[in-house]
């Protein structure tokens, strides 16, 4: 009798080897699960940071384009170009100018650009003679100024515009 119940008590525990293949086993899926968090946070903040600089930068195209739209171009034709020159519909006669070795956008000597976004650019210009339009195309290279690898973000918008003036 008391045989079965020695048997009893050295059945009932964990050995030491068990102990340490569950810590083991433990501690590799938290690492592992650690690892994948992080990527997904970094991916997170990428996209973040790709959106904001899209954001900001379709907002500046989008401006551009209508002040362009509603305007006479006066700047000749050109096949690439970083000065845009307009007279408004408030008749003010300004350029539009990418300053590419500061990475702005530039409109009547000041910059428009955010100053977290580095924007490079140029201008098309074509000019028709019939019904009198000119055919402005833009493109806009813009890069976010993060130190991390997660905090940069680049992207390119292209966008033609018709100056229709009245």
């Amino acid at each position: 009798m008391e045989l079965e119940i020695n048997n009893k008590k050295s059945a009932a525990g964990f050995t030491l080897v068990e102990l340490l293949v569950a810590m083991a086993t433990f501690s590799i899926i938290i690492v592992a699960m650690s690892g994948i968090s992080i990527s997904v946070i970094n991916a997170q903040r990428k996209a973040f940071v790709l959106q904001n600089t899209q954001e900001s930068t379709r907002y500046l195209l989008e401006s551009m384009s209508k002040e362009i739209r509603m305007s006479t171009i006066n700047s000749s034709a050109s096949n690439k170009t970083n000065i845009l020159n307009i007279t408004n519909d408030e008749g003010l006669t300004l350029n539009y100018q990418f300053d590419n070795v500061n990475k702005k956008l530039m409109r009547y000597g000041y910059a428009v650009s955010p100053s977290n976004i580095d924007l490079t650019g140029w201008f098309y210009i074509r000019k028709s003679n019939f019904p009198n339009r000119s055919l402005v195309t833009i493109i806009i290279k813009a890069e976010s100024q993060g130190s991390r690898q997660e905090e940069s973000a680049e992207t390119s918008l292209q966008n033609s515009v018709s100056s229709r003036p009245f």
